[in-house]
């Protein structure tokens, strides 16, 4: 459309030029020569057909010219000037095979997309370990200790150091079965990773036991850790451990649980109580508890004639400004001893869904008081 345009005014200047000269009295160069405004408006009515009759032909769509039709034309047929044409399926670029090996990967039901090793909370050092799961992976399944030593394989280190040192590490790794849809799956450190997870599987079966141990607090990042025995910072501490054991049924797998939290409750007084207590190596209040993991909660510990425990106000949600940043330690409850008097301290511990706020597993201890605190036997 803009050709046209463009001729038939280029025609109409000339033809309105040698009207011009015509009608200014023929000038003394131009009338020794009448052909010159003849040949200007001959040439101006010749671009002017050709604009109106010609140039409409070249919009028509030739053979080599792309005509957008949309959806799945495949088959169907379209005319270019007198020639008729057929669609044909898209042809894909040929690509690389690649390797013998990563065709070999690629191949495989079971595919690892992507997976990290990093620090529960995100921060220290992260690790790659895409490859290393790969090459483990064996008759499309992949069972996996998640240690900071057992990413080795093929002669590579993986994880040539504690991505965090004195902080619970965590896989998490995206993966695909059988052509399915994708999956993030997350273990800690200590835990066992089975891909693919079993379409059989059991209800959680929780183990409790407790501990006496020598622990302390540091405020950044936030946590309870161990403390060797000698350590004069360290309180001891009823610790209540929980396991989430693997099934003793072959060929069925366990149950992962998300976003747990734990109750401690001093049942000699209602008042006693902590509704989201802290758990060891974790600053969170929350946490998972993979098959075949064990965690700690703190439970409490005696000083000044109390026994005393701490609620944790640290969610996953609390998102700190700085990557190690202060954490002060949670309000404490206490019993006073020396004013109830207790010869048994009755204590329940409840592991409990954040999200349904149903009690998975509870454990009753009791703790039998000497006449004097600094007397009482620390024992399992």
């Amino acid at each position: 459309m803009p050709k046209k345009k463009t001729l038939i005014g280029g025609g109409t200047t000339l033809i309105a030029t040698a009207v011009g000269l015509y009608a200014s009295g023929w000038p003394e160069h131009i009338r020794a020569h009448p052909w010159m405004v003849l040949a200007v408006a001959l040439t101006g009515l010749a671009l002017i057909v050709y604009g109106l009759f010609f140039s409409a032909s070249s919009t028509r769509p030739s053979g080599q010219q792309t005509i957008e039709t949309g959806g799945n034309v495949t088959g169907s047929q379209f005319q270019a000037g007198r020639d008729i044409h057929y669609h044909e399926a898209n042809k894909a670029a040929p690509q690389d095979p690649g390797t013998p090996e990563t065709q070999a990967i690629a191949s495989r039901r079971l595919y690892i997309n992507f997976a990290e090793y990093i620090a529960v909370d995100g921060s220290g050092e992260q690790y790659i370990v895409t490859d290393c799961l790969r090459q483990l992976v064996n008759d499309d399944r992949l069972v996996f200790d998640v240690e900071n030593h057992n990413f080795r394989v093929g002669g590579r280190n993986f994880v040539p150091q504690d991505p965090r040192p004195n902080l619970k590490k965590k896989l998490r790794i995206t993966y695909s079965f059988n052509g399915g849809p994708l999956q993030t799956v997350e273990r800690v450190e200590g835990s066992r990773l089975e891909l693919p997870e079993s379409t059989k599987k059991i209800p959680a079966r929780i183990e409790i036991r407790r501990e006496w141990r020598n622990v302390i607090y540091e405020a950044s990042p936030g946590i309870w850790r161990l403390a060797t025995p000698d350590d004069p910072r360290g309180l001891m501490m009823l610790l209540v451990w929980v396991n989430n054991p693997y099934p003793e049924t072959k060929g069925v797998s366990g149950t992962s649980l998300s976003d747990i939290i734990a109750h401690v409750k001093i049942e000699n007084y209602e008042a006693a109580q902590v509704t989201k207590a802290y758990w060891l190596e974790e600053f969170n209040n929350r946490i998972d508890l993979g098959c075949g993991s064990e965690r700690a909660v703190i439970v409490g510990h005696f000083g000044n004639g109390s026994f005393v425990s701490y609620e944790n106000p640290y969610s996953p949600e609390y998102r700190p400004y700085f990557e190690v940043p202060y954490r002060e330690l949670g309000e404490a409850r206490a019993v006073h001893l020396i004013e109830r008097n207790p010869s048994i301290i009755n204590i329940r511990v409840s592991i409990v869904s954040s999200a349904s706020n149903e009690v998975i597993e509870y454990g009753k201890l009791k703790i039998h008081l000497p006449a004097r605190i600094t007397e009482l036997v620390y024992e399992e």
